[in-house]
């Protein structure tokens, strides 16, 4: 039974095609926070849903869960690598750091392309 559940665990893990998708929204949001006036992501709740900004966008274009998920880990990521910071008492406002300028300024990202 061991083995079974080895092979279950291993099926279950991300492809790098997934691992790959993940780190392109990663660059995508860090791009569009440097090009904000600002600098500065804001992530919001209300009865009308979840909202993610930057530079003019509302990036969330769904209230699933899944896609906040995706938004969500990305803006962990982007803290844990400091290269964004939390800026708001609320945890709701974040702000690009010097080091979060200088990795966006070598990211070169594509136009999403939607696959059939």
């Amino acid at each position: 039974m061991g083995h079974r559940r080895a092979e279950n665990e291993i099926q279950s893990l991300p492809s790098e095609a997934k691992i790959k998708q993940v780190e392109e929204n990663i660059k995508r949001l860090l791009k569009e926070i440097s090009k904000d006036s600002n600098g500065t992501l804001i992530f919001t709740k209300s009865v009308t849903g979840t909202h993610i900004t930057t530079n003019g966008k509302n990036l969330c274009n769904t209230q699933e869960p899944r896609e906040i998920a995706k938004w969500k880990s990305a803006i962990e990521n982007l803290i844990d690598e400091k290269l964004i910071e939390l800026t708001g008492r609320k945890g709701e406002i974040y702000t690009i750091s010097d080091l979060g300028y200088t990795v966006a300024d070598t990211i070169e990202v594509f136009p999403e392309v939607e696959i059939w």
